[in-house]
């Protein structure tokens, strides 16, 4: 499976861990990959499945604070993102941010990026003053550990960028874009 992704047959790779799963039904791992190829081929239904059996898997054998459980939660709440399905994206991604912000605290990587998330969702429901909160939260953390010449800083202006544009705040939006 790991050969075929990098040789970019997804098709194939999606094969090989279905059927790793099939042998190893209880292997996170493999469940977990079967999930991101899933979404690479745009089979959201069946992503869900392959990532609820790997968090709940990884949740009864980790802890639903660690590090990874924090990590597929995420993965789910981005796989809801995909659907559309929003507020079900926002419960995923704050649990996810519960247990980063428990695990690394405030200004870790991992943070700023399940509040850009958060942003994002907000942002696709319209929500822009929530959004612009957590992209500024974002954008400080990234700032602090980045510099400013940095593509998740790049990302977080830009986002605000285009939060403050929906709100008709051109001259914001321009700032940070």
């Amino acid at each position: 499976g790991n050969i075929a992704r990098a040789n970019l047959d997804y098709y194939a790779a999606y094969d090989h861990f279905e059927r790793a799963v099939g042998y190893s039904p209880d292997n996170a791992l493999y469940l977990n990959q079967a999930g991101i190829l899933a979404n690479i081929l745009a089979k959201y239904s069946q992503q869900l499945i392959w990532q609820e059996k790997a968090l709940a898997i990884d949740v009864q054998q980790q802890g639903e604070d660690s590090p990874e459980v924090a990590t597929l939660t995420n993965n789910l709440g981005a796989t809801y993102d995909d659907l559309g399905q929003y507020e079900k994206a926002i419960e995923y991604y704050q649990q996810a941010l519960a247990s980063d912000l428990n695990t690394y605290g405030q200004e870790h990587p991992n943070v700023a990026t399940m509040r850009n998330n958060l942003g994002m969702a907000y942002h696709a429901l319209g929500q822009y003053d929530k959004a612009i909160a957590y992209f500024q939260q974002a954008l400080a953390s990234d700032l602090n550990t980045y510099g400013q010449d940095h593509p998740s800083v790049a990302r977080d202006r830009n986002n605000l960028g285009m939060a403050y544009q929906a709100l008709g705040k051109y001259d914001k939006a321009i700032e940070y874009f």
